[in-house]
């Protein structure tokens, strides 16, 4: 499997809807995605400016997740006392967030 585009993204609108870009593509011709409302009825524009930025921060969530693993299978979990907290869904969360981006976990 390929790497990802490196972040940051950001959204830019156009025309026809909106386009995902990474920060350092200056000149716009870097697509990540293309989130098009018009040829779907059923997306309304504010839903579909809500899934773009969903979209570039993907990066940043994914930075996130991996950053808060560690530290999240360090805590001691009051459920089930000193051992780490493997089973918490917290940890599952993250790991299953982590493994759909592709990056394992």
């Amino acid at each position: 499997m390929s790497k990802h585009t490196e972040g940051p993204w950001d959204v830019h609108e156009t025309s026809i809807g909106l386009e995902i870009h990474p920060l350092s593509d200056e000149d716009g011709v870097e697509t990540i995605a293309d989130v098009n409302h018009e040829s779907t009825s059923h997306i309304t524009l504010g839903q579909a400016r809500a899934n773009a930025h969903l979209i570039a921060a993907a990066p940043d969530l994914l930075a996130a997740c991996k950053a808060a693993l560690p530290m999240i299978l360090n805590h001691r979990c009051s459920y089930h006392g000193p051992q780490v907290c493997d089973r918490c869904e917290i940890v599952a969360q993250v790991r299953g967030a982590i493994r759909k981006a592709g990056e394992g976990a």
